[in-house]
C-alpha cells in the first residue's frame, strides 16, 4: 500500500525517493525516443557517387604519376580534371548540409558548385593548352 501512495505522489510532482525519480525519466525518455530517420536516397546515390569518385581518384593519380610526361597522359589528367572537383563537390556537400544553417545551405552549394565548376575548367583549360595537371604538379618538386 506504501508504494501505491509513492507512485501517486510521484505522478502528482510530489518529492519522491531516488529510485523513483530515475525511474520516472527512463519512463519518459521511453516515451518521447524516435527511431532514427531513414536514410534518404538523395543521400545514398552521393555516398556511392563519393565513393566511386575515391577509387577513380585512387586509380588515376599513380597512374598519371607514371604515365606523364607522355601522350597516355592525356586522358588521365582530362579525367583528373573532372574527378578532382567533382569529388570535392561531392565531400563539401555533405559538410555543407551537416554543418551549415539550413536557411544558407542552398546559397552555399550554389557558391560551392561554381567554385568547383570553374576550377574543373582551370584543369580542363590547364590540360589542353598548358603541361597538363600531371607535369604541373611534379613541376613543384623539380629542382630549376
Amino acid at each position: 500500500m506504501a508504494m501505491m501512495g509513492a507512485g501517486r505522489r510521484l505522478a502528482s510532482g510530489a518529492a519522491s525517493s531516488g529510485w523513483q525519480r530515475c525511474l520516472a525519466t527512463t519512463q519518459a525518455a521511453a516515451r518521447v525516443s524516435q527511431p532514427a530517420a531513414p536514410i534518404e536516397k538523395a543521400s545514398w546515390h552521393s555516398a556511392r557517387l563519393l565513393h566511386a569518385s575515391s577509387v577513380a581518384m585512387a586509380v588515376l593519380t599513380p597512374a598519371a604519376v607514371v604515365l606523364s610526361p607522355s601522350a597516355l597522359n592525356l586522358p588521365v589528367d582530362f579525367a583528373l580534371s573532372l574527378v578532382m572537383p567533382a569529388h570535392s563537390a561531392l565531400a563539401v556537400k555533405c559538410i555543407i548540409e551537416d554543418y551549415v544553417p539550413r536557411p544558407v545551405q542552398g546559397i552555399s552549394k550554389a557558391i560551392w558548385y561554381a567554385a568547383c565548376g570553374l576550377t574543373s575548367l582551370g584543369l580542363l583549360k590547364l590540360t589542353v593548352s598548358g603541361p597538363g595537371v600531371t607535369e604541373s604538379v611534379k613541376e613543384l618538386w623539380r629542382e630549376k
